[in-house]
Formats: C-alpha cells, structure tokens, sequence
C-alpha cells in the first residue's frame, strides 16, 4: 500500500509539472514521418531515496545526464536508446524523536543505458522502458559505513516511466520517475558490519528528475 501511494504522488506531480507547461508553450506534436532517426542530450536534477535503508523523503540530490537516441516507428511512436551517467542515493539525519541518531549521507555512481518504447499524446511525448545500470562507485561519506560498497551488486536495473514536454522543435522540458526491478544488494538481510545499512530486505532506488532536453 505505501509503495501505491508513492506511486501515486510521482504520477501527479509529473502530470502537473506538464499541466503548468501546457499554459504558456507552443508545443511539438508529432515525430517528422516513420523511420526516422533523431537525437537528444538531457540533462535532470535528481530527487532520490532508497527505500530499505530507514531514511524518508527524497532529500538526496543528484545528477542524471545523458544522450539518446530514438527511431521513429510512425509520427506518433518510436523506440529510443540512452546512455548516461548518474549519482543517486540517499541522505539521512538524526530522528531524537524515534531515539535514531544515524546519519548518513549515501552517494551511488552509475553508468546506464536504457531502451524505451515513446508515444506522443496531446503534444507530450510520453516514455516507458528499463535503464539497465552498472555501478562506477559507492560511498558513504559521513563514516557510517566505510565499506558500502562491498555489499552491492554491480549490475542492476531500473524501471522508468517519463515524460517530455516540446518548447520548440530544439527543447523540451522533462520529467521521470523511476524505480529498482530488483534490490541493489549482492544478498538480502545481509549484515557485513556491526553498524551496516544493509541490514533490510532489499534495498531500493526510488527517484524522480526534472531536467531539460535539447534536440539537435
């Protein structure tokens, strides 16, 4: 149920971020014809958390960079491509009121690369598919847990959901949400330290970006 209503929320606030741009934008509302390539570079500001660690609230920041490119299948779909770069993870302070006075502040580097199927709809182009990952560096930068790492699969996976907003036939403005298919841990309930975050079962990305697309 609580994941329901997360989902909820991401889908909402992506779906007024879009709602406001609708107001004051001429759009873009078709590819150019079928079997067509293009290209995007985007970059987003992150908000993410992970679920599993005893932190709330998507109060890490982040980056998310990357370049695309889609395939037009008609003038309303096509089949998109990515690779990237990312930081996500997430932060924590004290909690006196609980009697929790961890802190940590958890910072993941990823490489990535997606596929996604889009659809314009009514001016947006909307996209769904997976970012598959492969993991540069984690760290844990208050002390916490000096071996973070150690505990984490190299190699993971993302579900995605997004959607673009054309300004012009050059810009858009962005939105997505996403989420792990499956735990960033090598095993779950595991517990290599005495003071380990990774003590839950599974541990989960949950992220959402605000970016900006430029379209060569």
């Amino acid at each position: 149920m609580r994941e329901v209503t997360r989902m909820k929320k991401k889908i909402g606030f992506l779906t007024i971020l879009i709602a406001l741009g609708q107001t004051s934008f001429s759009q873009k509302a078709e590819f150019n014809g079928a079997n067509q390539f293009y290209g995007e570079l985007g970059t987003h500001v992150l908000f993410s958390q992970l679920d599993g660690d005893g932190a709330s609230g998507y109060n890490k920041f982040g980056l998310q960079l990357q370049a695309l490119v889609g395939y037009t299948l008609n003038n309303q779909e096509a089949l998109e491509f990515s690779l990237g770069f990312s930081e996500r993870g997430s932060r924590k302070g004290i909690d006196p009121e609980n009697s929790d006075f961890r802190i940590f502040h958890i910072r993941h580097q990823w490489l990535e690369t997606g596929v996604y199927y889009a659809r314009y709809f009514e001016g947006i182009l909307a996209h769904a598919g997976l970012r598959g990952t492969y993991l540069i560096a984690a760290e844990e930068s208050e002390g916490f847990d000096p071996n973070i790492e150690s505990g984490m699969r190299k190699i993971g996976a993302l579900a995605e959901l997004g959607l673009r907003y054309p300004l012009n036939e050059n810009w858009s403005v962005s939105a997505n949400a996403s989420y792990s298919v499956f735990s960033l841990l090598k095993n779950d309930n595991s517990t290599f330290l005495p003071n380990s975050l990774y003590r839950s079962a599974g541990l989960f990305s949950n992220n959402i970006g605000i970016g900006i697309i430029f379209t060569p």
